[in-house]
């Protein structure tokens, strides 16, 4: 996948509320990098579906601009969003492959090509085994990595991943995550990665965004690296994770007063 550089630039957005500005979040300036993974933490309400909604032209910004590769909201550029609620977003009659299949229709290339992604996308992540089973013979972690597979297939110049881990258990959790790292490398996926969860955010990211309180405003740009390759085990016991996690603590909380 071609690397996209992406650029955030004063970024506002406010509602009108029974006459009066709702502003969710103001002045945001950020950049993502190319081939990584950018996960944005904050309190509930701060703009973070908000904002991904915005970069994925689904919503307008009240002001600002968002720049693909220099060019500000260039229409042959659609960012790839892929919710929490990943059920929703399979179709129930289609099997895995047809649910990757039927998601390429609309982009210009041919069948040959668009099987060709397919295939590719079910082999990365190991979902070729699977590919005949329907959305409901599946379970909940096994339908969000068709989700992947179809992102993969598409080859957006971002993904954005909404609360995606966000409906299931805590050990497939730790499966999703090690398979976004690892799709991630294979395919130098540019990702926005929004979560609740301060230890996903840690794990996964490149860099890591800390959104204030509405109306909210970035508190912190901090970039994530670990001395070894990431693992569940190691890594989230590290004294590295540890500090990022106490930092990120300490940095909430003083804004939560």
């Amino acid at each position: 996948m071609s690397k996209k550089q992406i650029k955030v630039e004063s970024l506002s957005k406010s509602f009108n509320v029974s006459g009066s500005d709702f502003q969710v979040f103001s002045n945001l300036n950020f950049q993502l990098p190319p081939g990584k993974i950018t996960s944005i933490i904050g309190p509930s309400g701060c703009g973070k579906t908000t904002l991904l909604e915005i970069i994925a032209n689904l919503k307008a910004p009240t002001t600002g601009k968002i720049f693909f590769d220099g060019f500000e909201n260039h229409p042959e550029i659609n960012p790839l969003l892929i919710f929490q609620e990943y059920s929703k977003s399979l179709y129930e009659f289609y099997n895995v492959e047809e649910n990757i299949l039927i998601a390429l229709e609309s982009l210009n290339i041919s069948q040959a090509n668009k099987e060709f992604r397919t295939n590719k996308a079910l082999n990365a992540i190991n979902l070729q085994d699977f590919k005949d089973l329907y959305p409901w013979q599946l379970s909940g972690g096994m339908q969000q990595r068709v989700s992947f597979a179809r992102a993969i297939a598409m080859r957006p110049p971002v993904i954005l991943l909404d609360e995606p881990f966000g409906s299931v258990d805590a050990y497939t959790r730790y499966q999703l995550e090690d398979t976004l790292l690892e799709i991630k490398e294979k395919f130098e996926l540019t990702c926005v990665f929004v979560t609740h969860d301060i230890e996903s955010a840690i794990y996964c990211a490149d860099q890591l965004i800390i959104l204030s309180k509405r109306p909210a405003s970035i508190l912190s740009v901090m970039g994530i690296t670990f001395n070894e390759s990431r693992s569940q085990s190691v890594t989230k016991s590290s004294d590295q994770f540890m500090k990022y996690r106490r930092d990120i603590y300490e940095i909430l909380f003083e804004d939560a007063g």
